[in-house]
């Protein structure tokens, strides 16, 4: 999985639409705050469940019409034309929840570096950088 992927996917994560989301990307949210935001068992990482929780949350908001699939469209500046294909397996020119899950776990996957099965701050923080914000706009 090459960094740019792994951008997106944290890009995703990070751009949820909950308000209380909303306020903090104004206020330009850190690694910090997002691993709190999502980290339901308080242990200061996420799994794959916490992760794949706020990945959805941000599928859901993006999917204003609640059709269970999201066009390239709606994808636009959050993942490349090339990406999109590549998660598209069934070829039908949508992402569908199931499609959007491997996506998810293969990033996650890449993201976490020392495969114990949880993103730390560090791991997040390395492979989202200082241009982060720029695909943070609701």
């Amino acid at each position: 999985m090459h960094f740019r992927s792994v951008f997106i996917v944290t890009a995703i994560l990070l751009t949820t639409a909950s308000p209380g989301v909303q306020q903090a990307i104004a206020k330009r949210i850190s690694t910090s705050a997002f691993i709190d935001q999502w980290d339901t068992d308080h242990d200061g990482t996420l799994d794959i469940d916490e992760f794949s929780t706020a990945a959805m949350a941000r599928f859901d908001s993006l999917d204003q019409g609640h059709t269970g699939n999201l066009k390239r469209s709606q994808l636009r500046g959050i993942i490349s034309y090339v990406e999109f294909r590549r998660f598209d397996t069934n070829k039908n020119g949508l992402l569908d929840k199931g499609e959007y899950r491997v996506m998810l776990k293969k990033l996650f996957s890449a993201v976490d570096k020392d495969h114990n099965g949880t993103l730390d701050k560090k791991e997040l923080h390395r492979f989202v950088g200082r241009s982060r914000f720029r695909f943070f706009e609701i």
